[in-house]
């Protein structure tokens, strides 16, 4: 059973106007639609090949990845759907989402045809009149959205991400590692206006504004979809933003202009040591958008750099839910970059999985994971110190700091020994006294 999750993400998506990626698939070069808007940075490139930025006006191409944060809009070539991407760093929501990309692909068949990679959509019906069709590929999916009257928005988001058992999974071979689970990759839709048809090949169902069925969601796992009847929307979908979230918005266009920058990866490698945390949030984030991963493992070791630190191991966890070609490309850089042994390469893996229900059980978790605080390698200190902040939520309060000196490292940790003594399960949270 898929959760019902109408949160923030949702609010900060429709409240700037509904907006989302686009993908693209057909002939090298061929205009597969055109930039209305961009706010921030729109990037394009051919599979393989650098990062070129684009501005309004400008033509996509199809067979080509389009990356956007934090929103652009883009038309079909016949004007018919406007698709809006948006990216916000991992900023808002609990889902792991931290960039769109999509591509746009060439069919006559359909008023636009999209490839949805990660990320969040929103596609809207810009007719004058009648319906609007879009082709939605997604993992092995491709299903039809006729958004059937002018004004029809349905925004989309996908996702994917390891559980912890997975790393059950996987095996060393030689010098290579093996994995045989897929990510959890979750589509989840919303009918803000109108009504949305939608056409899975088998089945299809008629999905509308609230009220009535206007959610539904989709995972790779059962292959099966839920719809959610809604009453109305959540009531951030109908809020204006505040002062606070359109100066978020607006810091965070100005830190993705860069992405236009020729000397891209020494230009991110220079903002994520600024003291800014939205900097370094952004910097850590384009690493991973931008597939660069030796970049986003230095993360991991910036000394003076804890909020990277920190959206280091998020974007890790995001990046490997792509699926498990990612998995075995952070194993094999790993051994490359950092000169691990297969053997500790895969343990550091076990730390970006996690722990399963039956690891967080055990003590023993516990003890090397307060063992943890003081190794030798940085990276290290801080996934334990992410871990631990997560199953042991009572001892938040505890300070602690990756990159302190060893003494002050130790100080910690034996607070953390005082409230989880080996052989014992961290103490439940306290709870607040009722009035």
């Amino acid at each position: 059973m898929v959760h019902l999750r109408v949160g923030p993400r949702w609010g900060f998506l429709l409240a700037l106007s509904m907006a989302m990626p686009l993908p693209v698939l057909a002939q090298e070069d061929t205009p597969a639609g055109k930039v209305h808007a961009v706010s921030g940075a729109l990037m394009q490139r051919q599979k393989g090949k650098a990062w070129t930025g684009l501005h309004e006006g400008h033509s996509v191409l199809a067979n080509h990845d389009l990356l956007a944060i934090p929103e652009a809009e883009i038309d079909s070539p016949g004007g018919a759907v406007r698709v809006k991407l948006l990216g916000d760093i991992g900023q808002r929501g609990i889902l792991p989402v931290y960039e769109a990309v999509i591509q746009v692909n060439t069919n006559p068949k359909v008023d636009l045809d999209v490839t949805l990679d990660r990320g969040t959509v929103v596609f809207t019906n810009i007719k004058e009149a009648g319906a609007a069709t879009v082709q939605l590929r997604f993992q092995d999916k491709k299903w039809t959205l006729t958004l059937r009257s002018p004004g029809t928005k349905i925004g989309l988001e996908f996702h994917g991400r390891y559980a912890a058992s997975a790393y059950e999974g996987t095996r060393v071979e030689g010098r290579r590692l093996k994995i045989t689970e897929q990510p959890n990759r979750e589509l989840i839709a919303l009918v803000a206006t109108g009504k949305v048809f939608v056409d899975q090949g088998t089945k299809g169902f008629t999905l509308q504004a609230p009220p009535g069925p206007a959610m539904m969601s989709w995972n790779n796992l059962t292959d099966k979809t839920e719809i959610y009847r809604l009453d109305k929307l959540p009531d951030e979908l109908s809020k204006e933003p505040d002062a606070q979230e359109k100066k978020f918005v607006a810091d965070l266009c100005t830190c993705a202009h860069c992405l236009h920058e020729k000397a891209l990866a020494k230009t991110l490698r220079k903002l994520v040591r600024e003291k800014s945390a939205l900097k370094q949030r952004f910097a850590v984030t384009a690493f991973g958008a931008i597939d660069d991963l030796p970049g986003l493992l230095e993360c991991l070791t910036l000394e003076e750099q804890p909020d990277a630190r920190d959206q280091a191991i998020m974007v890790l966890r995001a990046w490997m839910g792509r699926g498990p070609e990612q998995v075995e490309q952070i194993f094999n850089t790993l051994m490359k970059e950092k000169d691990l042994e297969p053997v500790q390469a895969r343990n550091a893996l076990h730390l970006l999985f996690g722990f399963d229900a039956h690891e967080q059980a055990d003590p023993a978790t516990y003890h090397v994971l307060i063992t943890l605080l003081q190794h030798k390698a940085l990276p290290v200190r801080e996934l334990a110190r992410w871990h631990l902040y997560r199953l042991a939520p009572a001892g938040r309060d505890i300070p602690y700091d990756a990159a302190a000196p060893p003494a002050a490292r130790a100080r910690a940790q034996a607070q953390w020994h005082k409230l989880i003594p080996d052989g014992k399960l961290p103490p439940m949270p306290r709870q607040p006294k009722a009035n």
